[in-house]
């Protein structure tokens, strides 16, 4: 079932609480997020047939953050069970097999990827009549032959879009027998078009089974809206602080109510906006002023929607202003040690202001000792060697030592192979260069800090009480960077980073105000 593993993004980008008729934004801090998280979890689990039992999948999670493919903690068995579900998606029937069915229009009602744990997933090919006209040729021209089944459906794709294009064709006349159609669709392997209407008739299922037949189910709903909770972007604190202006985006601009939950340490904010049946897309958002019962302080704001801990903007009542940008242009002696300084040279103004009067960056000596760090850094053998399919799994990452006057050279790292890789790169070099053991792939110091940019603007830009401004990995230090904005002291932000991450992270404190973040660039 192809929807299944995206159920998760489902679930966070739809209007929380579409599926009731009056919701309740109800994650209203971080333990309600954390049980929602957990029923998830849960949901999506049982849907694949995984063990999912709440203390077990407590107990998962507990373990470790989700499956970076997947979005879903899951096992060693699991995970190759869920590669090879995807792979199976990917490919489906085989282009031979696939074909075939094209021509089958009378029958085939497409296929879909299956759930059989622990046995493993399989393509149901959904056909219409007696499966044994088709076993053999499916047998024989499937891609997975042995994962490949026929699923008995009593109608065909063309049947089930007949009954949905007539359906399209008598909008209005079903508009004068007092229905408003919302939508016709199937689902495939599924023999019934579910038809959304409004609709103040009790007759509907009765009326549109005479008229087009079994096949159709229909839901009724008695307004073209309705209730769901709109993701919020932000909130400014009035000068007493008793009250918080709110906005949001992508939903309508006037909210139906706002809920309010305040606690000793938190509040939580609920935009309650009417939602449009109809597809679509471009609602403006909006934003409301929001009263509360006691004064903010020094409370956090969470979105009620899903558990987010909302960003303030602007300063809060009797805090001074946030800081001017700071001066982003170099004067020109300044620019001149940056660069200088990064190879360890002379970086006295006396004998920078000499250069810079005599139009040159670097003493003869110093442009001859450049010369070499340029051919070390673009060594091609080192690179062709380095970026080669098969060498890559095995590279911890390369490192340019260059420090005035010592002669420049490459410190490359190997994870794995280390004596076969050493000889065979001085086989290729002209150049000097070192070796060194590692236990990191090189990959891993730009793919960690994309995963970590994820995380963070999945939470508007929090992980717990750090405000990720920036990060960034290099090969080079062996390290990945992450600039944040929090009070908390620095042993702990390193603390919580690398025991989420692991030890190549780094932690940089650049503020302490969040609601100033604007100053520093993401």
């Amino acid at each position: 079932m192809r929807r299944l593993l995206v159920v998760l993004i489902l679930l966070l980008a739809a209007p929380a609480g579409a599926e009731a008729a009056e919701p309740a934004c109800a994650v209203t801090g971080p333990e309600a997020k954390v049980e929602r998280t957990l029923r998830e979890e849960i949901r999506v689990r049982r849907a694949h047939g995984f063990r999912h039992d709440r203390a077990y999948v407590q107990r998962l999670i507990a373990a470790g953050p989700p499956s970076r493919r997947y979005g879903i903690r899951v096992t060693r068995d699991e995970d190759r069970y869920l590669d090879r579900w995807w792979r199976m998606d990917r490919i489906g029937p085989g282009a031979k097999l696939a074909k075939y069915l094209r021509r089958q229009t009378d029958v085939m009602d497409f296929w879909e990827v299956e759930d059989d744990w622990p046995r493993g997933p399989y393509v149901a090919l959904y056909l219409k009549g007696d499966p044994a006209r088709h076993r053999a040729v499916v047998k024989e021209l499937a891609f997975f032959a042995r994962s490949t089944r026929i699923v008995t459906v009593r109608y065909s794709g063309r049947d089930k879009d007949r009954i949905q294009r007539r359906i399209q064709r008598e909008d209005q006349a079903l508009e004068r027998a007092g229905f408003e159609v919302i939508d016709a669709g199937s689902s495939w392997g599924v023999d019934r078009v579910v038809v959304e209407v409004v609709t103040k008739r009790k007759d509907a299922a009765r009326y549109f089974a005479e008229r087009y037949g079994p096949a159709v189910k229909v839901h009724v709903h008695e307004r073209s809206t309705f209730d769901g909770c709109a993701r919020t972007e932000g909130y400014e604190i009035a000068p007493d602080g008793m009250s918080l202006t709110v906005s949001w985006s992508d939903a309508p601009k006037t909210p139906r109510r706002v809920e309010v939950t305040e606690f000793a340490d938190r509040v939580a904010v609920g935009i309650v906006v009417a939602y449009s049946r109809y597809p679509g897309f471009g609602d403006p958002g909006g934003k409301t002023v929001v009263r509360l019962k006691g004064p903010l302080g020094a409370r956090p704001v969470y979105d009620a929607s899903d558990g987010r801990r909302m960003r303030q903007r602007g300063p809060a009542p009797g805090a001074p202003p946030c800081p001017t940008n700071p001066r982003e242009e170099l004067t020109p002696l300044e620019q001149l040690a940056a660069e200088r300084g990064q190879y360890g040279m002379n970086v006295d103004p006396a004998f920078l202001q000499t250069l810079i009067d005599a139009d040159v960056k670097y003493t003869p000596e110093e442009q001859a000792w450049l010369e070499l760090v340029h051919a070390a850094e673009f060594e091609n053998g080192v690179h062709d060697y380095l970026h080669g399919g098969r060498v890559s799994p095995d590279w911890g990452g390369t490192t340019l030592v260059a420090r005035y006057p010592e002669p420049p050279y490459l410190l490359v790292r190997f994870i794995r192979r280390f004596a076969f890789h050493v000889r065979e790169m001085q086989k290729l070099t002209k150049v000097p260069v070192r070796f060194e053991r590692s236990t990191v792939q090189r990959d891993w110091f730009y793919t960690l800090p994309l995963y970590i940019g994820d995380d963070a603007r999945a939470n508007d830009g929090y992980l717990e009480d750090f405000y990720v401004v920036q990060e960034e990995g290099s090969e080079g230090t062996q390290t990945v960077t992450v600039s944040v904005i929090t009070s908390r002291p620095l042993a702990e932000a390193e603390a919580y980073f690398k025991g989420r991450y692991g030890g190549i992270v780094r932690v940089q404190i650049v503020g302490d105000r969040v609601e100033c973040g604007a100053v520093f660039s993401r």
